[in-house]
């Protein structure tokens, strides 16, 4: 410009020149400006991809009408597939099963309003995950900025909290045992179903309140028990357990004797924060010990007689020094003890077969411990060396002393109802094993029936079908008790389900039974045959028939499925569900080989597979 300038003016700087060099200025001015707000722009739209991708939640920008506009690291990760699969595509489309749900509820609302919305929803793939999501829906000028957390881990925790508790409520509320809990102050917070029972105080009257005050406050002279006298409340200052016997003060002022345990809550620190008081009514158990008291004589003849294993042990030395017969015949040998330091010679042993010490036997615990212990199971080598499973329980018997005399220990053999239990247990968990196994199959059967081509109704007709052939076998296994199915029942009843006509049938082999896993494969197998049949081949036309033929030989079972006069069979050009099942599923889970022909007269399907033993 300045070179044009100077030729029209010889050569001379003038105000024109000037002004062309103004204009020039202004030009690269304006350029620079751009280009620098353009790179500004730039490292701008970087810096917030950047945060979008790394915020540690997931986020999605919709437009006004629910395009997805933008979407950052955090989605794609928990979507598993590329973004481009989800950009300009409609929410809807994108996550098909979210308009209907809270989630799709919420985003239209604040799309609506023009408002926040934090909301909790769950939601289900396609593909059959499933997760929790805390959401928070912002309305922007373009649309709606999504942002959301997986919470699935901390959804579960909750709920395995409130089961925690249910279970824990359930316990305490169930078990015979008075369960009281204070807090720092002594006040109760907490008492069972027992507990009420026990003092005949609601929860309601009991709460907030020392426990002491309602229902240990006077002695049986009526005179004050002070706090500082009563033993139950020792273990929150001493942070110690305490046990021992109190009088409880019944609602209508009578006494009754209580065995506690009181045993202080400490926090992290090692400071008190409260209580955990357990305890029962013990009259009756004195009532029973003032009797026995009373009956010695009578009682040793009574014991002779129980079908049940009884020693009697003095305390505190623990030697033996009467037991009945039944004791003795339980263990298979005499009774020989002088002091509990030997009851180690006894039989007890661990679970790895090594003797237990003296002090693991119920009488050994009710001698030394003054311990009552019940339902103790304890396992036993007998003098013919025989592993038998015993069910003790030993108390200590107060005498005309006051004290603790005499100990008594009974013994029941439950070897045969532990048996039992294992045979219960064993039964479980085969049929845990079948339903997980049958449940596994129904999951193939519906994902291979509802997937491929077909409208909704054949795709229903096809998981109806195969689900009924299923469950046709396992009719015939219950009805078996699950322990082997006819195989001509079993192909029979399969064709019937699909074709109620089998006058085309023709089955040809020897009665055999067939082990359930093998009876259910072959049922699957059937139907599928059947139904190709009844839709293609032999059993599509009027004159079609089917032959299946079988036999075993030298441990092996060898089936032959054949289709004749039907219409001719074209070899196809790829296999399906069906196909794919009995050539690989069928032939894995029988551990041999199944092939299918594609004969142009019919096809023909043949089975090879060994047996097991007892059945072949």
């Amino acid at each position: 410009l300045v070179q044009l300038s100077d030729k029209d003016d010889g050569g001379d700087f003038d105000a024109a020149d000037e002004a062309v060099l103004t204009q020039l200025a202004q030009i690269a001015s304006a350029a620079i400006e751009q280009s620098l707000a353009e790179d500004s722009l730039r490292k701008s739209e970087g810096r917030l991809r950047a945060v979008l991708d790394n915020m540690g939640e997931s986020f999605v920008l919709l437009d006004h009408e629910f395009r997805i506009l933008d979407i950052n690291a955090e989605a794609l990760a928990l979507e598993q597939r590329p973004a481009t699969d989800i950009l300009c595509r409609s929410h809807w489309e994108v996550w098909p099963n979210s308009y209907d749900a809270p989630s799709g509820v919420h985003h239209r609302l604040a799309m609506a309003e023009g408002k926040a919305v934090e909301f909790e929803f769950e939601y289900s793939w396609p593909d059959g995950r499933r997760g929790w999501f805390e959401v928070r829906d912002y309305p922007t000028p373009d649309g709606l900025a999504v942002f959301y957390r997986d919470i699935t881990s901390r959804k579960q925790t909750e709920r395995e909290l409130q089961e925690t508790a249910r279970r824990l409520n359930a316990v305490l509320n169930n078990t015979k045992q008075a369960v009281f809990l204070m807090d720092h102050r002594q006040h109760c917070v907490f008492a069972n179903a027992a507990a009420e029972k026990l003092t005949g105080y609601s929860f309601a009257e009991l709460s907030a309140k020392p426990l002491h005050d309602v229902i240990h406050n006077k002695k049986p002279d009526g005179s004050h028990y002070p706090l500082h006298e009563c033993p139950i409340d020792r273990a929150f200052p001493e942070r110690s357990q305490v046990q021992g016997e109190e009088l409880f003060v019944a609602p209508d002022g009578s006494f009754y004797p209580v065995a506690f345990t009181a045993s202080p809550v400490l926090n992290d620190d090692g400071n008190p924060i409260g209580t955990v008081i357990e305890a029962r009514n013990i009259a009756e158990e004195k009532a029973q010990a003032e009797a026995l008291r009373d009956s010695e004589a009578r009682l040793r003849a009574v014991i002779e007689q129980m079908p049940i294993g009884v020693a009697v042990a003095r305390i505190p030395s623990g030697e033996i020094f009467q037991y009945n017969q039944a004791l003795e015949q339980i263990l298979g040998h005499s009774i020989l003890s002088s002091d509990v330091s030997t009851y180690n010679r006894y039989g007890g042993i661990n679970e790895a077969g090594e003797p237990v010490p003296a002090e693991a036997y119920p009488l050994y615990r009710a001698v030394t411990k003054l311990e009552t212990v019940v339902s103790d199971e304890v396992r036993y080598r007998r003098g013919d060396g025989r592993i038998i499973h015993l069910l003790g329980n030993a108390a200590p018997i107060v005498g005309t002393s006051g004290k603790a005399e005499i100990a008594v220990v009974t013994l029941q053999d439950i070897t045969d109802r532990k048996h039992a239990e294992r045979h219960q247990r064993l039964l479980i968990d085969e049929l845990s094993h079948r339903a997980k196994n049958l449940l596994a199959i129904i999951q193939s059967v519906a994902l291979q029936s509802f997937k491929g081509e077909g409208t909704a109704a054949e795709m229903l007709a096809r998981f109806e079908g195969r689900l009924g052939a299923l469950a046709s076998a396992h009719g015939i296994l219950t009805k078996q008790k699950w322990e082997s199915a006819p195989i001509r029942q079993v192909i029979c009843d399969t064709i019937t389900a699909v074709k109620a006509d089998d006058e085309r049938l023709k089955l040809d082999g020897p009665d055999l039974l067939l082990p359930p896993k093998t009876a259910v494969s072959l049922a699957m197998a059937v139907h599928e045959l059947a139904t190709n049949a009844v839709k293609y081949g032999s059993f599509s036309n009027d004159g079609g028939t089917v032959t299946v033929e079988w036999k075993t030989v030298d441990g092996r079972i060898r089936l032959q499925w054949r289709e004749q006069g039907g219409p001719e069979v074209v070899m196809p050009t790829r296999r399906g569900f069906g196909s794919r099942m009995i050539e690989r599923g069928l032939a894995a889970e029988l551990g041999g080989t199944v092939r299918i022909d594609f004969d142009p007269g019919g096809i023909v399907c043949t089975v090879d597979a060994p047996l097991p033993e007892s059945y072949a």
